[in-house]
């Protein structure tokens, strides 16, 4: 029931996925917690395709952000804030897409001028969240987290990264999923 190939848009080709995908969204789109969700599988399996769908079917009140890890990670150079400031951008650009809400324009010199990316990374989702408001809250979809995974084995990226995105989960900035293969 499933093709392999590019990421399956269409509700037409989307077949045999409706209970996942609906299981999925009340899991993540419960206003009452933030969630983290892991789903895995082989290449080609359909992972993008879910949260493709994913984002589609958000409620309104979720700021569904999908991240493309693939193409963030197209440099060697300084990948921690490589990361920090594109997330942010991801964030800024998928906002205004997504839900036409217009969130402070990302500041590239707070990522690459200073010290800690990870401080303005956090800096700026506090941020986006003060102009989002607590009604309404960001879903991060990270796709191909197996590649920042083997970022941080090969000694690109700290292991701090991984602490540091569960810390902001936990706080309550953001929920978020990952796909990666197995």
């Amino acid at each position: 029931p499933y093709i392999t190939g590019s990421v399956v848009k269409t509700d037409e080709m989307f077949k045999g996925r409706e209970i996942l995908l609906a299981e999925l969204t009340e899991l993540v789109c419960n206003p009452n917690q933030t969630s983290s969700v892991v789903i895995y599988g082989q290449k080609r399996a359909g992972k993008s395709s879910i949260l493709h769908h994913l984002c589609k079917r958000a409620p309104e009140w979720i700021i569904p952000v999908y991240v493309p890890l693939h193409e963030v990670f197209t440099s060697n150079d300084n990948l921690e804030k490589l990361l920090y400031y594109s997330l942010a951008s991801y964030i800024e650009e998928e906002s205004l897409k997504q839900r036409q809400i217009e969130l402070p324009k990302v500041n590239p010199d707070k990522f690459y001028d200073g010290l800690l990316a990870s401080k303005s990374l956090k800096e700026y989702i506090v941020e986006a969240n003060k102009v989002i408001g607590s009604q309404r809250r960001l879903l991060l979809l990270f796709d191909e987290f197996t590649d920042l995974t083997n970022k941080i084995e090969n000694n690109s990226l700290s292991t701090q990264t991984l602490r540091f995105f569960k810390a902001l989960a936990e706080q309550g900035h953001f929920s978020w999923v990952i796909a990666g293969i197995d």
